[in-house]
């Protein structure tokens, strides 16, 4: 059996890299979804493990045999932040949800903490 603390925000700084988690118990490919905070439509990002057209420049997925399905940003805007949802197993599994605040570097530099809640899953083997 292991536990993981998976945060249910992350903050960022304009032009940093961040790194979104996400831990199924599946090894199949997850799906990952964006809410923008002005209008709460979803996006696909990734479908099935694959980028989708227009996302793959400035977004990845990192994987492991864990079942690690992190989607990064390699460097962050202001536009990027709101909701990011991943879903496995096509949308028929768990669903983990991540805020995003992104912070200017102007800021930042007044931002001394970076507090973040997390959630704690447990799974297991048997």
């Amino acid at each position: 059996m292991r536990t993981v603390r998976i945060p249910l925000s992350v903050t960022a700084v304009v032009g940093e890299r961040v790194t979104l988690p996400c831990r199924t118990n599946l090894t199949t490919p997850v799906d990952w979804y964006y809410l923008a905070s002005e209008n709460g439509r979803a996006s696909a990002i990734c479908a099935a493990g694959r980028m989708v057209n227009g996302y793959g420049s400035r977004f990845e997925l990192q994987t492991s045999h864990l079942g690690d399905s992190n989607l990064v940003i390699l460097y962050v805007s202001r536009e990027d932040e709101g909701e990011y949802i991943c879903r496995e197993d096509a949308g028929h599994g768990l669903q983990h949800r991540v805020k995003l605040n992104v912070l200017s570097k102007l800021n930042a530099a007044s931002y001394l903490t970076r507090t973040t809640l997390v959630r704690t899953h447990t799974f297991g083997n048997g």
